[in-house]
């Protein structure tokens, strides 16, 4: 245990919407220092990035993945105190099952060269949605972001 190591405190998967519901309130994911006091990192800033789900005949979804970012321990690293979504809209018509999944895997150190002891948080999430209706199930979109400790999101 040190707070040069990085690593999830939180969920690795939830639920965001199962069963036409929105769902996995208060889950949350993270990556950081491998300590006992984790939770007392520094305030960060709060990122954002918006999905949108629309298929035909009225399946209408739209969810955020939010993160907290540039959180330190002790004045040293840059972490992510908090990964979390919500569901903002949720409309699916008779006759379909939508359920959409968070995962993530564990959370690494960016700063390669680790000197000076700079942990620098990096964690790969995929989301996915799966459609089902009485006749057929179909794996829809899926998302493959990476996180990053300056809040920094990219799409893969």
């Amino acid at each position: 245990m040190s707070w040069t190591d990085i690593v999830n405190k939180g969920s690795s998967t939830w639920w965001i919407v199962q069963n036409n519901q929105p769902a996995g309130s208060g889950s949350f994911a993270n990556a950081v220092p491998d300590v006992d006091d984790w939770n007392t990192l520094s305030d960060g800033k709060q990122g954002g990035y918006r999905f949108p789900l629309k298929r035909t005949p009225g399946i209408d979804i739209e969810f955020a993945l939010r993160w907290e970012y540039t959180n330190q321990y002790r004045g040293k690293g840059m972490f992510l105190r908090t990964i979390w979504t919500d569901v903002s809209t949720c409309n699916v018509p008779d006759g379909f099952d939508v359920s959409i999944s968070f995962a993530c895997g564990n959370p690494w150190n960016d700063n390669q060269s680790n000197s000076p002891p700079w942990p620098a948080a990096v964690i790969a999430i995929d989301m996915a949605t799966r459609i089902t209706t009485p006749k057929w199930q179909k794996q829809h979109d899926k998302w493959k972001v990476l996180l990053k400790y300056n809040g920094g999101l990219e799409m893969r």
